[in-house]
């Protein structure tokens, strides 16, 4: 369930961006509304985010790298690509910790600088 949580976290981080800014390296905490946990998971969830933090390199040939700790504080690595569709990036991811991840579902962030 951990690494599902820091997947659904990743697509609710709050902020926009504009083309030109993706490039580049962004260093920061993820954020979402606890209220849409179950109540019994709210508490977990919370300590959670507080602990976890994400690096998200994305390179001029649409390619990225996500390093992120999760809330057990164990590194984890993640690549694929991106797109730009509005003021979101859509991470298809690759791999995740060197494994390939052919199927999951791609993920839409929003960056805040």
């Amino acid at each position: 369930m951990r690494r599902g949580l820091l997947f659904v976290l990743m697509a609710l981080v709050a902020g926009t961006v504009s083309a030109a800014e993706v490039s580049g390296t962004w260093s920061g905490r993820l954020q979402t509304d606890i209220s849409k946990f179950p109540e019994k998971y709210r508490a977990q969830v919370k300590a959670g985010l507080a602990k976890t933090k994400l690096t998200l390199t994305f390179k001029k040939d649409h390619t990225y790298v996500s390093v992120g700790s999760g809330p057990d504080g164990k590194a984890h690595t993640s690549t694929g690509t991106w797109s730009q569709k509005k003021n979101s990036i859509v991470l298809v991811t690759k791999t995740y910790d060197g494994k390939n991840r052919t199927g999951d579902p791609v993920r839409t962030v929003v960056l805040s600088p």
